[in-house]
C-alpha cells in the first residue's frame, strides 16, 4: 500500500510519508531477522551475543547491517535488536 502511493502521489509531504512509512517497515523486518539469527546464535553458543559483531565473527552475517537511514543497528540493553539512538527512522509509525 505504502508502495503504491508512494509511486502514485503528487504531494511531496504525502510521498515524505510514504517514503517514511516504507522506511519504517523495512527496519521492522530487518529486526524481525536480527533478532531470529540472535535466537539462533543464543542456541548455538548457549550464550546472547554480546554485538552484533559476534554475529558476523560466527558467520551469522556478512557484516553489521544499516537502517533504512543508513545507521548500523545495535544491540539494545535486553540484548535484543534495535535502532541506533541516531536513526531517523520511526518505528513508532506502525503502531
Amino acid at each position: 500500500m505504502w508502495s503504491e502511493i508512494y509511486r502514485q502521489a503528487d504531494d511531496d509531504q504525502i510521498r515524505k510519508s510514504a517514503l517514511e512509512h516504507l522506511q519504517a517497515l523495512q527496519a521492522q523486518e530487518d529486526l524481525q531477522q536480527l533478532n531470529g539469527l540472535l535466537r539462533r546464535f543464543f542456541q548455538t553458543a548457549g550464550r546472547a551475543a554480546a554485538s552484533l559483531q559476534e554475529l558476523v565473527d560466527a558467520g551469522y552475517l556478512q557484516a553489521i547491517p544499516h537502517d533504512p537511514s543508513g545507521e548500523p543497528y545495535r544491540l539494545a540493553r535486553d540484548g535484543s535488536a534495535g535502532l541506533s539512538p541516531n536513526s531517523r527512522v520511526d518505528l513508532r509509525l506502525l503502531q
